[in-house]
């Protein structure tokens, strides 16, 4: 029976691709397509940075497999996504017989969504906007016609665009630096000097968020992490001007890890200590020490551009605040703020946080990096994408990301590309004909056995089995291997 309903699905894609949708609510990006798709039949939206379903690798070893070799793996890109999209469009290459329209290699342009993001000078959506996502689908049935990317389906999506069968199961999930990198959770969500959440821009990054919240995933956080879903600011920081120390020790080390930027009077065994340290860079002037990299003014004129104290100085047990506020000053500081003949000087400063507690990056792959250093705690995100990713970071040791917390299904999105013509838009008739075709023959071959499903998922992960609930997902989409 479920066979029947897929084969019926058939027929409805191939309406939806050739009705197409007129009344979409993306945003258009631009009036005309890009210079990769000018001129072609077909135009096909990739990304560069989604592994493990549609990105550019740096060395062709990744996408020669035994899997199609169409024509998105001939311009450089692979992943699963990118490979059930070439095994549609190389057969809209082959002379099959039929009456329908053989197109050429160079019939079908590649447009890197990316790319085109970041070369883009219009304002995209904010990491915490909810919904549809705009920075990525804005730009189907403006710069291209087709969108082979790790697309989840939703309501507002289903109604703007046509939409092919589930071809994947995830969910959100997160994971964590173990061994080594790991520092330990932090006690509370603004305690830490870095970004609690890793995210990543263009992606439903409150939907993610969201979900952790509500399985209480993270329940010494749910408070921040609602008022920063609600709009509000989750964190302030309070921070002194100075900090002072008893010994040469402790200040040396958090002068040299850029805790304090400035050492006021520091003495000779000190600044011996400091200069004897190979990854510490200091200038000596009259009365103060600068740390070169970390100390700049820019950074430092005031206590709410700090993560740190600005000034470090070394007090005896036993001296009043006057006298430690007296040295600071005649220090001379090259900063208004140790400077200030104000309250400020022994005030502290009720300050918005110099990182937020969810930080939106440009990418996985910078998402990923950032992670792995150590500057974001937790790294959330479809439970592949960013476990590939992490795994792409050499040294990159992290635990969790074996539980995902929501159920998603990924699917390829379409919307045919309109001409202009005198200010208007034309619709092509023969373009939303190939649309509807490759839908047409995504879904025979997905629902068929074998399944381009399984050929995706042996190219791309190597080896490793589906999961449990994977493996139920590819059964209730293709059904069972036939053993005849």
């Amino acid at each position: 029976m479920s066979r029947c309903i897929w084969l019926i699905c058939i027929g409805l894609l191939t309406f939806l691709a050739t009705a197409g949708s007129s009344g979409s609510n993306a945003q258009t990006s631009s009036s005309q397509a890009t210079t990769d798709c000018k001129e072609k039949k077909l135009c096909i939206g990739v990304r560069s940075h989604a592994r493990p379903f549609s990105y550019k690798p740096e060395t062709n070893s990744e996408i020669i497999t035994d899997g199609t070799y169409g024509p998105l793996a001939r311009k450089g890109y692979t992943g699963y996504m990118v490979r059930i999209c070439d095994a549609a469009l190389k057969e809209m290459t082959l002379n099959i017989g039929d009456e329908e329209e053989i197109l050429a290699y160079s019939d079908i342009g590649v447009v890197d969504i990316d790319t085109r993001i970041e070369t883009d000078e219009k304002e995209i959506a904010s990491e915490t906007t909810p919904g549809l996502d705009r920075s990525r689908l804005s730009y189907l049935g403006q710069d291209f016609d087709i969108l082979c990317d790790p697309a989840t389906i939703s309501n507002d999506r289903r109604s703007d665009f046509t939409v092919s069968a589930p071809l994947f199961l995830t969910g959100i999930s997160y994971i964590t630096l173990a061994g080594e990198n790991r520092s330990g959770a932090p006690p509370a969500a603004c305690s830490t000097d870095h970004n609690l959440i890793g995210v990543v821009k263009g992606t439903n990054t409150s939907y993610a968020i969201k979900a952790l919240a509500n399985t209480n995933e993270l329940p010494s956080y749910k408070k921040e992490i609602n008022t920063h879903l609600n709009g509000g600011k989750a964190c302030t920081r309070t921070i002194s001007v100075y900090q002072t120390f008893e010994g040469n020790e402790q200040a040396a080390k958090a002068f040299c890890e850029g805790k304090v930027p400035y050492l006021v009077n520091p003495s000779e065994e000190l600044q011996k200590k400091i200069t004897d340290s190979k990854n510490c860079i200091a200038t000596a002037h009259a009365n103060y020490l600068v740390n070169n990299s970390y100390a700049t003014e820019s950074r430092h004129n005031q206590p709410c551009h700090q993560r740190y104290p600005l000034v470090g100085i070394i007090v005896a047990k036993n001296d009043p605040v006057s006298k430690t506020e007296s040295r600071i000053k005649a220090a001379q500081i090259p900063s208004p703020v140790a400077n200030d003949q104000r309250s400020t000087l022994s005030g502290e400063e009720t300050c918005k946080p110099d990182q937020p507690l969810v930080q939106a990056f440009k990418n996985h792959k910078e998402a990923a990096k950032a992670f792995c250093q150590g500057e974001v705690f937790y790294y959330v995100g479809d439970l592949e994408i960013i476990t590939e990713n992490a795994q792409a970071v050499a040294g990159c040791n992290y635990e969790n990301g074996s539980q995902t917390y929501t159920t998603d299904r990924y699917a390829i999105f379409g919307k045919t590309i309109e001409l202009e013509s005198s200010g208007s838009k034309i619709r092509d008739p023969e373009r939303r004909q190939r649309v509807a075709r490759f839908f047409e023959i995504l879904s025979r071959k997905t629902i068929f056995t074998p399944s381009i499903l399984d050929a995706a998922f042996e190219s791309t992960f190597h080896g490793r089995q589906p999961s449990e609930r994977l493996a139920d997902f590819y059964e209730n989409i293709r059904g069972t291997y036939s053993t005849r």
